[in-house]
């Protein structure tokens, strides 16, 4: 008696996010499966290459970020004790009256006790972000190229788009932070603040603030780059676009930066010399895919 010869399925291929990631990693021949994904999935893959990279640079970058936030709070300590909010605003614990000027490392703090107070900033002295305090109306500025950016701090978010601005001098900045006031009575019931006993807490507000600046800078980054690389390849004709969909096609580029990502986030987080992460990933990016192209023209058009 024979039997007939059982078929047997093809063994299905995860598309979960860990198996797609290291298939990627390991090889280009996964991007003609990766050409058939839905577009939500690699929407869904690619926030969480984002998260897992920002909070691998984040634990990367902690123990340098613990010893620097000590070392801000001991300095901070040493000139404005803390912060108190009063009615005023709010005010250091320490020569509430007295203008002054700290720089810590990169960082510059102006005190302005008052607006009516003349005072000209002029250059920044080689700090790269800092805060024009004046009490009711505190703004954290960042520098970028030869221009500042600038945006109002303990204001709500419709403040904070309608104050913030770029500017090429900071006397602009003070100006700006003259105009303006955020709602002081929203905070008049919180306690003072001891520099000296903060220290936990300013690491984790910086770790925060590090987490998010990566994590933006790699969804701007990316989505940039694979936008004019479609659309380089739109406009040129490009043959694999008669095989794979437009928005297939922009997974394909997205998936690609996911090992110029990891490299980066490894190479920004030892903190090694000379490249920053934007350069290292956009290398790495642009290295992987132009071998994932070349790959899928083998696979799909045949000599």
């Amino acid at each position: 008696m024979s039997a007939n010869p059982e078929k047997i399925a093809p063994k299905k291929e995860s598309e979960g996010f860990i198996p797609v990631l290291f298939a990627v990693c390991l090889g280009a021949g996964v991007f003609v499966r990766i050409a058939k994904l839905p577009f939500s999935k690699t929407l869904f893959h690619f926030a969480l290459i984002s998260i897992l990279c920002s909070t691998a640079y984040v634990v990367m970058r902690a123990p340098p970020l613990m010893k620097l936030t000590s070392r801000y709070c001991e300095t901070l300590k040493t000139y404005f004790g803390g912060v108190e909010f009063k009615s005023e605003g709010v005010l250091p614990l320490n020569r509430k009256d007295e203008v002054r000027t700290v720089k810590i490392g990169k960082t510059r703090i102006d005190y302005i006790p008052r607006k009516d107070i003349e005072y000209k900033i002029g250059n920044d002295d080689g700090a790269v972000n800092g805060v024009i305090w004046i009490p009711d109306s505190p703004v954290f500025w960042y520098k970028t190229g030869d221009e500042y950016k600038f945006f109002p701090l303990l204001s709500g978010f419709r403040r904070v788009r309608e104050s913030s601005g770029t500017t090429s001098k900071l006397d602009a900045v003070l100006a700006s932070a003259k105009k303006n006031s955020f709602d002081v009575s929203a905070y008049t019931s919180e306690p003072s603040i001891d520099f000296g006993d903060a220290k936990n807490t300013v690491f984790v507000l910086a770790a925060g603030v590090y987490f998010v600046g990566i994590m933006l800078n790699i969804i701007s980054s990316i989505s940039l780059y694979s936008i004019i690389i479609l659309s380089i390849f739109s406009f040129f004709g490009n043959k694999l676009l008669e095989h794979i969909k437009p928005f297939n096609f922009l997974s394909v580029i997205i998936y690609s930066s996911f090992p110029g990502l990891i490299i980066a986030t490894i190479y920004s987080g030892l903190d090694l010399p000379f490249l920053d992460f934007k350069t290292v990933c956009f290398i790495c990016f642009s290295v992987y895919m132009m071998f994932v192209i070349n790959k899928l023209q083998n696979k799909l058009l045949p000599v």
